[in-house]
């Protein structure tokens, strides 16, 4: 692990940068045409088309746009993606084509970093289309990586049910839902697998939150179609934390998917994740006595090795001038 930070150091050290501590001319990550120490550049074609997770990654970063300037751009395609490597979790910084609703197409540099092995806990610091400065500053400070749980009452009794015609006006309810299951519920399989056949029952959120809100925690029960089969629970839910830092400029999202079994009187399934969800008449209760049950979100002793030199990574990403490559000539000149 020694030798592993030894070598991110040096490559921090390496990087080129001017007096301004910012990329120099050239060296944007975005404009990078052949893979490098430290960075991986992936073009997306017919035959090689983009991963389904780097798709989703690009829906939140415009979704990041959205969210802060007003706008209603939505993905067309993915032209290429630059993923940094060194670690497991992994920063990608995306170029990609968007519309809006007047029909206005746009190029975007936007970014999304993994925060942790095996869990849902993404951020999004910098989205914009190319050529315009960075609003916020841009880079990664800590982050609240603790998973939301459930409360203490039934949220779909007690909360603010979201109305299917706000659904249908806020896609992003619906990508919060498929980041949840691709990143907490698909470990053994394409990331992508089946996503189109979740089918959302009910949106509980806390009224004094509102959709709008930058902290918000979303409660979204669903039916997995695709996992619909014995040993498998078919309604679940996925429970997701929103924080958007303003002075940052930085969406964050966090969560993970329960079991929610509807069936009357049913107790609480075995390998039912222990964080307070139990499932009684479709109702979220605490359990009185929570117990130990192993989880395919555990953190190993390796894992949190690889969180730590991940976070590190990250850091020395940040420091060498990665918010700030988008303001290098060469970015604004494209």
């Amino acid at each position: 692990m020694m030798m592993r930070q030894q070598k991110a150091m040096e490559a921090f050290h390496r990087y080129p940068r001017d007096d301004g501590d910012k990329l120099a001319p050239g060296s944007s990550v975005y404009d990078l045409n052949s893979s490098t120490y430290g960075y991986l550049v992936n073009i997306c074609k017919q035959e090689y088309p983009c991963p389904p997770l780097v798709f989703l990654y690009a829906k939140m970063s415009l979704h990041r746009y959205n969210f802060a300037q007003g706008t209603m751009f939505e993905l067309i395609r993915v032209q290429k993606y630059v993923k940094s490597t060194g670690s497991a979790n992994a920063s990608y910084y995306m170029t990609l084509d968007a519309i809006d609703s007047a029909g206005s197409l746009q190029t975007f540099q936007n970014k999304v970093s993994e925060y942790s092995v095996g869990r849902f806990i993404l951020t999004c610091p910098i989205a914009r289309i190319r050529g315009e400065p960075i609003d916020g500053k841009g880079f990664s400070t800590l982050v609240d990586s603790t998973l939301p749980e459930c409360p203490a009452v039934n949220p779909f009794d007690t909360y603010y049910l979201v109305k299917e015609s706000e659904l249908l006006e806020n896609p992003w309810i619906r990508l919060y839902l498929e980041l949840a299951v691709a990143k907490t519920d698909r470990h053994y399989e394409d990331r992508g697998a089946g996503l189109a056949d979740l089918e959302i029952v009910d949106v509980a959120i806390d009224e004094g939150q509102g959709l709008n809100a930058n902290n918000a925690v979303f409660y979204i029960r669903y039916k997995d179609l695709y996992k619909a089969n014995p040993g498998h629970d078919l309604v679940r839910i996925a429970i997701v934390r929103r924080n958007f830092d303003e002075a940052m400029g930085r969406l964050t999202l966090v969560g993970q998917t329960q079991s929610s079994d509807v069936i009357p009187n049913m107790t609480k399934i075995a390998n039912e994740e222990d964080t307070g969800c139990s499932s009684f008449k479709g109702q979220i209760q605490s359990p009185e006595h929570p117990t130990q049950i192993s989880s395919p979100l555990g953190i190993s002793e390796d894992h949190e090795e690889a969180n730590q030199l991940a976070m590190m990574n990250l850091r020395v990403e940040e420091a060498a001038g990665d918010s700030m490559e988008l303001d290098s000539p060469s970015a604004q000149d494209a």
